[in-house]
């Protein structure tokens, strides 16, 4: 069995029996902190991959998963527990001052051909689509988020750029949700696609958009991404995360490239690709034409691709 197959199935067994624990409340969990012991996780990391024992692979990366759970677990608890009757007010000075944002909105010019769009989101959850008549639509909750919005025009580009400056979290409102909806008009060429979150789920549907470059950088996520065929002359993904779940969703005659550099996880790609020095390729991939090139850097990360 693989080391990131052992490491996942530890991971998850082990963090459902803490949890069993807690519920049963046989112990007191309160007063544990292991959160200081992160580093381990990378010297575990390193040990997978520069050992070439597979006994000592295997049980590594199962203590890795033991110890990734302990960690998530603990810190967590505590975390909950002394934030459950305060508020919790998050600002960034270095965007600006923003304005509240329950719905936001922007007419689309048909002279814009061209599109580079940075998204900084923070933390929370986020569904972007391109399905919009205008240019863009931004929809929060009642998360009482500030965002600062600029769109610098030069001829028929855009350069929009959309951040999150203030997000306030009213622990005591039991009815406290904290999704944002980004909807992109998929009239123009997507030049570059920039997003940047922290700890987030989130969802990317943009299989009626045509891009160049897509860089998304998150931490702790669950990550889901339906993306379309590649535009003329090929397009690249870069996935830069950290302990995450990722599924990704490929058209069924896609071209395809798949590279992914973990340090511990595992990787699932559709029934016939090909995996030729640690990349896969899609069953039509000649090396010419429009190619979907995906390239995944992480820490401790599950990925899953599926064609449909």
């Amino acid at each position: 069995m693989k080391p990131g197959k052992i490491f996942w199935g530890v991971f998850f067994l082990s963090l459902g029996f803490l949890y069993l624990i807690r519920n049963l409340t046989i112990i007191d969990l309160g007063d544990l902190s292991l959160h200081s012991y992160w580093p381990l996780l990378l010297i575990m990391a390193g040990m997978v991959y520069l050992v070439k024992n597979p006994i000592v692979r295997n049980l590594t990366a199962g203590v890795a998963g033991v110890a990734l759970a302990c960690i998530i677990f603990f810190s967590g608890w505590g975390l909950f527990n002394n934030l459950s009757c305060v508020n919790v007010k998050y600002i960034n000075s270095d965007k600006g001052n923003g304005e509240p944002v329950t719905l936001k909105t922007e007419a689309f010019d048909s002279t814009i051909q061209s599109v580079d769009l940075t998204f900084d989101g923070g933390a929370g959850k986020f569904q972007v689509e391109a399905t919009d008549t205008n240019f863009y639509t931004i929809q929060t909750d009642r998360s009482k988020r500030k965002f600062s919005v600029e769109n610098k025009r030069e001829g028929a580009k855009s350069d929009l750029t959309i951040k999150m400056v203030e997000f306030n979290v009213d622990k005591s409102d039991t009815n406290f949700a904290n999704l944002v909806r980004l909807n992109l008009n998929p009239k123009p060429f997507y030049e570059n696609l920039n997003l940047n979150f922290g700890a987030a789920e989130f969802d990317l549907n943009i299989k009626t958009l045509q891009f160049k470059d897509l860089t998304l950088h998150t931490g702790a996520s669950s990550t889901k991404l339906i993306l379309p065929l590649a535009a003329e002359g090929g397009s690249e993904v870069e996935i830069n995360c950290g302990a995450s779940t990722i599924e990704i969703i490929v058209p069924l005659e896609a071209t395809v490239q798949i590279e992914t550099k973990m340090a511990l996880g595992d990787a699932s790609v559709p029934p016939g690709y090909e995996e030729r020095d640690g990349i896969y390729y899609s069953p039509n991939f000649s090396g010419t034409g429009n190619v979907l090139k995906i390239k995944i850097t992480g820490g401790v990360s599950n990925v899953s691709v599926r064609a449909q």
